[in-house]
């Protein structure tokens, strides 16, 4: 099957207000690495996908396309997608049978669903399946508004489960919830598929963050490594261990084969937990 996975537009949200200076409001991160679409483009086409990737943040970054706006206190908020227009993926909506997302702020989300009505719409017969936080916890949402399935939690072992429609942890549709899924084994999980971003790599010169880290002994570009996955506290503002269950670490074997990863595409500058270090 033909997967593609998208990483969406950034969020714009702008403040207009008589008499005073717009204020964007809004996080703008747009040129970091995207962990979540490379590791599930390498699990989709380990479970034996063609997979195509496209991040829409990345490109296109004075492109602005306002989608909504509200009144806000003694103002206008206005709320754009900063980056590629819906329109320049049509080819690759064209192409794919399953898009991927990843939705991971609450703040994405009419973005994320306007992007699955769009696809609709091109090719009325894809398949779109969601992951990420806000659809862990909030799946009915997404599925009353045209996504097919929604992954909760850890997707390592869902890709040949969602293929088949069998009942599987993690995986919910309309028809079933089945819970999410926590505490995969990080070891089995693949390489980040860097070879799919080739042209991205280039530009990625900020953490995951947004702020900018880089000075004049720091050259871009940079890569982002996981090596611990959930967690064994319990803050109340915090959905990682309800996300992702009790804290685990690759191995140092693990964790030596992805560095080398790295350096083989040109990556000797990572955010590893949240230090830059150089290889």
């Amino acid at each position: 099957m033909r997967y593609l996975h998208v990483e969406l537009p950034s969020l714009h949200l702008v403040w207009k207000r008589p008499g005073k200076k717009d204020w964007v409001c809004s996080v703008i991160r747009t040129n970091y690495p995207k962990p979540s679409a490379l590791l599930v483009s390498a699990i989709m086409r380990e479970a034996g996908f063609e997979v195509k990737v496209v991040d829409m943040k990345i490109h296109n970054q004075d492109t602005i396309t306002p989608y909504r706006e509200f009144t806000y206190e003694d103002g206008l908020m206005i709320a754009s997608r900063k980056g590629m227009i819906f329109e320049e993926v049509n080819e690759e909506i064209r192409w794919a049978e399953v898009i991927g997302l990843t939705i991971n702020p609450t703040s994405w989300a009419n973005i994320a669903l306007d992007f699955v009505k769009h696809a609709k719409s091109i090719n009325p017969k894809i398949k779109v399946w969601v992951g990420g936080t806000d659809p862990t916890f909030r799946p009915n949402f997404y599925l009353k508004q045209g996504v097919d399935a929604v992954i909760r939690g850890e997707g390592e072992d869902l890709a040949d489960k969602l293929l088949t429609n069998s009942s599987a942890c993690g995986v919910t549709t309309n028809n079933m919830d089945n819970g999410i899924a926590r505490g995969c084994d990080l070891d089995r999980s693949p390489l980040q598929a860097l070879d799919l971003f080739k042209e991205d790599i280039p530009l990625w010169n900020t953490p995951i963050e947004g702020w900018n880290l880089l000075d004049h002994n720091i050259q871009p570009p940079i890569g982002f490594l996981f090596a611990t996955r959930g967690c064994n506290q319990r803050c109340a503002y915090c959905t990682t261990p309800a996300k992702y269950g009790a804290l685990r670490f690759k191995s140092l074997a693990k964790i030596k084969a992805e560095l080398e990863h790295f350096k083989a595409y040109g990556l000797r500058q990572l955010i590893f937990g949240m230090i830059l270090f150089r290889l």
